[in-house]
């Protein structure tokens, strides 16, 4: 309980919105987790049955040896950029800026935006190199020896952290997009809905 509430204060997860963040967020999150694996990794479990259907013996390295996993990784990062992006000035469709939000702030923005988009920057980056290498390797007259293993372990590798980094990301845009009024005005609200309830019962009488 102490290390939990230490994490709770510390400045990556209050910059991060994550101390706000709801059973029902983390809930969201594990359903985008579990449609994006079952729908975006079709093509590895779904070619895996039916190899085996045709009595054959894949392993995980035939659907990673030409940097499959490369490309699953940009898909996902790209549709994570658009959810840290799209309140800022690089959507040049946004809808014009939204007024003031209740408290009287301005929105500036996704939290941790700039540490998450260089994240996902590099992370595109290499992962294009490792797919563009992969099949350069393969091109007719060509005398490169692609390392299989390398290439197996550093897709996987990428892909798994971007999992790890979109699923936070998920998590962070429900927190930071709920209102959640309660804990925002605190006693205020409190008082708030008092005066209500007595205002509600004076109109009964």
């Amino acid at each position: 309980m102490i290390i939990l509430n230490s994490l709770k204060k510390s400045w990556l997860i209050k910059a991060t919105f994550l101390h706000q963040s709801k059973t029902n967020d983390w809930a969201d999150a594990v359903y985008w987790l579990f449609w994006t694996l079952f729908g975006g990794l079709m093509p590895v479990w779904g070619g895996f049955l039916l190899l085996k259907l045709f009595s054959q013996n894949p392993t995980m390295q035939t659907f990673t040896q030409n940097g499959e996993f490369a490309l699953y990784s940009t898909s996902t990062l790209a549709a994570a950029f658009y959810v840290i992006s799209k309140e800022s000035g690089l959507n040049l469709f946004r809808a014009p800026a939204r007024e003031n939000d209740v408290l009287g702030h301005i929105r500036v923005g996704f939290p941790g935006r700039r540490l998450l988009g260089t994240t996902i920057f590099v992370l595109t980056v290499v992962s294009a190199f490792l797919f563009t290498g992969a099949v350069y390797a393969q091109f007719p007259g060509v005398s490169l020896d692609l390392n299989n293993n390398l290439l197996h372990n550093a897709t996987l590798s990428i892909f798994l952290i971007t999992i790890f980094i979109t699923f936070f990301i998920t998590v962070i845009d429900n927190a930071w997009t709920r209102t959640d009024v309660p804990s925002m005005f605190g006693e205020s609200y409190d008082k708030l809905e008092d005066q209500f309830d007595a205002y509600r019962m004076e109109g009964r009488e």
